[in-house]
């Protein structure tokens, strides 16, 4: 049970990892500690709470919180990126393909540049 404690305050004071010592120190009070040691318990509970809502606000006054929001909209329009991407580099291929092509088929390339194109306009939309 001592040693307990002594994980508590190395883990508070040393370590700064208010989350383990929190967690410790709630795993001790469930044990039912003899009374001696429930006082310690509850003045290290409170500290580290203290010092967990010092950090939220200072987060909060700094703004440096990830918006959800922001990071959603990110990878939607990477996804939408890479797919127009793609589509242009296969557009790509094919054009080249037809242009290593014997028999030209004017038609089709005329075809597939316009599609490159489309896809390119697609991709500077996005960026």
């Amino acid at each position: 049970m001592r040693l307990k404690f002594l994980q508590v305050q190395v883990l508070q004071h040393e370590l700064s990892n208010e989350f383990k010592s929190y967690f410790q120190i709630l795993k001790l009070i469930r044990d039912k500690p003899p009374l001696e040691y429930q006082y310690f318990l509850y003045q290290s509970k409170q500290s580290v709470e203290h010092i967990m809502y010092r950090k939220y606000q200072n987060l909060l006054t700094n703004k440096q919180t990830i918006d959800v929001m922001k990071v959603y909209d990110f990878e939607e329009l990477f996804i939408r990126f890479e797919k127009y991407i793609v589509n242009t580099a296969n557009n790509c291929l094919n054009f080249w393909k037809e242009l290593m092509d014997k028999r030209l088929d004017v038609n089709r390339i005329h075809d597939f540049g316009v599609q490159i194109s489309s896809s390119y306009s697609e991709v500077n939309e996005i960026t």
